[in-house]
């Protein structure tokens, strides 16, 4: 890191920096995917009404973004969801992670989707799980119906206990199979598949919306 970014990242995280405090880390089996639950002092949540990520330092001058998957306002409590399939620096973190643990944070902001009042569908990858959650309790009664391309068979029952349908490979595949015409529908994950599959969908003649938000290249 150069620095003049670090110096930028150091002022910022001493402007608006807040710290939370893990509760629990969970990791699925295999060992790729985490679920933090992380007590948050400082956050206001009650007013949410669009879904939220926050910037997690996971080294020194180096944030990444996740998602408050889901929340408890009254105990200012949330659930982040971890994809550490990739090496990096978020995966090196969250691998070191333990109870009781300090994380630093700035936010949060919003990450441009809200619930509407039409049929909602969601798809993507393992790293938009926690952006469909918070879309889900966002909605209150209006059903989500959420699929997730989930490349580890051991991923798949993890997914159905939260009501997610697991996809080993192919959304696209999936997505015909709802023969769904109108309503709206959210694309998220990686840049490359949220152009492919946003392509797909309107090739099969959907006429309602597609909101695609690119995650990571």
């Amino acid at each position: 890191m150069n620095l003049v970014k670090k110096a930028a990242t150091t002022l910022i995280e001493s402007a608006w920096g807040k710290t939370g405090r893990v509760l629990s880390v969970k990791s699925w089996e295999p060992a790729t995917f985490f679920e933090l639950e992380v007590h948050f002092p400082e956050m206001s949540m009650e007013r949410w009404a669009v879904v939220q990520h926050l910037k997690v330092k996971v080294a020194s001058g180096i944030y990444r973004d996740y998602t408050p998957a889901r929340w408890d306002a009254d105990r200012k409590i949330c659930t982040l969801y971890v994809d550490a399939v990739h090496d990096g620096p978020g995966s090196r973190w969250v691998q070191g992670l333990r109870a009781g643990d300090e994380i630093t944070y700035v936010g949060p902001g919003s990450a441009q989707h809200r619930p509407e009042k039409v049929t909602q569908y969601a798809l993507g990858d393992l790293s938009s799980l926690g952006h469909f959650l918070a879309l889900r309790q966002l909605s209150h009664n209006n059903a989500v119906h959420i699929a997730i391309e989930a490349k580890e068979p051991g991923h798949h029952d993890y997914l159905r206990a939260l009501d997610v349908t697991p996809v080993l490979k192919g959304l696209t595949s999936w997505w015909r199979g709802q023969r769904q015409e109108t309503g709206i529908v959210y694309v998220v994950g990686n840049m490359r598949d949220c152009i492919s599959i946003r392509k797909e969908i309107k090739a099969t003649g959907f006429n309602g919306r597609i909101k695609a938000l690119g995650f990571w290249k």
